[in-house]
């Protein structure tokens, strides 16, 4: 983590796996780092355009269209999330200012 943001990959890890649960209606204990799109039910291209849409809103940042598309795992999407923050985006708290 870089010394100068105030969000860990853990909260952002944390945050897009209730994300998942809540868009696919499944289980968070069922979301691991090594989860992939096919190991959701549901999750196909369509399904992850629109997830990566509505992620963009809950950090406040907005992903490319290549880069939305390329994701392969859950932690290449919590890296992309991680690296559009800025300091001052994130509250002490984790949640976004």
């Amino acid at each position: 983590m870089s010394e100068n943001k105030k969000i860990s990959k853990d909260v952002i890890f944390d945050r897009i796996v209730t994300a998942i649960g809540a868009f696919f209606d499944c289980p968070d204990e069922i979301i691991t780092p090594d989860t992939v799109a096919l190991d959701t039910n549901g999750w196909d291209s369509l399904a992850h355009t629109i997830f990566m849409l509505e992620l963009e809103p809950e950090f406040s940042i907005k992903f490319d269209a290549a880069e939305a598309l390329n994701f392969n795992n859950v932690p290449e999407i919590v890296d992309a999330v991680f690296s559009h923050l800025t300091p001052g985006d994130i509250d002490n708290d984790g949640g976004v200012a």
